[in-house]
């Protein structure tokens, strides 16, 4: 995963992340959608992304990409988010390869 890009707008990340759900035919998480639009400084790092509680699966992760691709993050709440431990261990090892620290349990 590269750096993220320079000068990238809250609705290239909301575009490319909505695109990535229909592109997987995964649904779109409203809670994260929410706190992408309630960002206003994208750079260095957003502190916390919280996913605490929502149901990611493989698709729903590699819609989660797009939106790692473009800005990053200081943490990201992963607890209670359903995902199995190999695909968690596998999660948690791209968001660290991005520069962001994890908290949850699965």
């Amino acid at each position: 995963m590269g750096k993220p890009t320079q000068n990238v707008t809250v609705d290239e990340i909301v575009s490319a992340y909505k695109q990535a759900c229909q592109k997987l035919n995964c649904k779109q998480i409203p809670k994260l959608l929410k706190q992408i639009q309630e960002f206003k400084d994208l750079a260095p790092r957003i502190d916390c992304l919280d996913l605490k509680g929502e149901k990611l699966d493989y698709k729903a992760c590699e819609a989660l990409e797009e939106i790692f691709k473009r800005v990053q993050f200081k943490i990201v709440d992963l607890e209670q988010t359903s995902l199995d431990e190999d695909r968690l261990l596998l999660q948690t090892q791209s968001f660290q390869h991005s520069g962001c620290k994890t908290q949850g349990n699965g």
